[in-house]
């Protein structure tokens, strides 16, 4: 079972692994000692109680944020390296297990092809690193845009803003309403 924590509420510190048809699962302490609350199919925290045997059983904690050193833990969403060579790219995987390999621990972990067949593999340490943030991803996209832009500058010449903004119109770039391209 894979836990979404990107969907969990703020405040959110456990995942209840029996299922409720009016819980989303999440979990977090009470404002009493012991006691524990749900997030409800509306959205907002329902006073579930005491936490019996059953409930601190089936209770799966929060991971905590992985820095990129040593193994990621398990549950964790993070990328791994994929095929070899000078340019290595990396894919999303959820890591499932820890063992110890013939000479360093490894980590066990999930993975989907582009084709939609998911995978197992397993890794050292070095062939993982922390997944990008929403941010990272921001900035990656306004880079490569900012990049192919540079490179239409570069396949028609800087020479004057007047024959650059022709040759930019040629190649599609419009100014749309709030004076983005």
């Amino acid at each position: 079972m894979t836990i979404d924590w990107s969907k969990a509420p703020e405040g959110a510190t456990h995942w209840d692994s029996r299922g409720n048809a009016c819980s989303l699962g999440f979990m977090k302490p009470g404002l009493r000692t012991g006691e524990w609350e749900y997030a409800g199919c509306g959205g907002h925290w329902v006073l579930y109680g005491r936490a019996d045997m059953n409930l601190i059983n089936a209770m799966i904690p929060r991971p905590a944020p992985w820095s990129g050193e040593g193994l990621p833990p398990v549950g964790i969403v993070c990328e791994v390296k994929s095929g070899h060579g000078e340019f290595p790219t990396f894919v999303l995987c959820e890591v499932i297990a820890h063992f110890d390999g013939e000479t360093k621990p490894c980590a066990a972990y999930v993975y989907t092809q582009h084709d939609g067949t998911r995978l197992v593999g397993q890794g050292t340490e070095q062939a993982f690193r922390p997944a990008p943030t929403p941010e990272q991803i921001a900035a990656e996209k306004r880079e490569q845009e900012i990049s192919e832009l540079a490179n239409d500058f570069y396949i028609v010449g800087f020479r004057s803003y007047r024959i650059t903004a022709e040759d930019l119109h040629r190649l599609g770039y419009r100014k749309t309403e709030g004076g983005a391209a």
